[in-house]
């Protein structure tokens, strides 16, 4: 599955991918004025659709909750 542009802007920013500095979830919501449950949801939804990506699926399978 792919990822929406605000799950991609999430894992971009909570793993400072583009950059270097990580974001917090709190950082995030401010930055995409969302709640920080919402980056939260978002975040698992988009783990959970990169663990159905064969190559990466062992990479977030610990990550990935229920």
């Amino acid at each position: 599955s792919n990822l929406t542009n605000r799950e991609q802007d999430i894992i971009i920013m909570l793993y400072g991918l583009a950059d270097g500095e990580r974001h917090t979830s709190s950082q995030i919501a401010r930055l995409l004025e969302v709640s920080p449950q919402g980056v939260t949801q978002s975040h698992k939804n988009a783990l959970r659709k990169l663990a159905q990506v064969p190559e990466l699926a062992e990479l977030f399978a610990e990550y990935v909750m229920d």
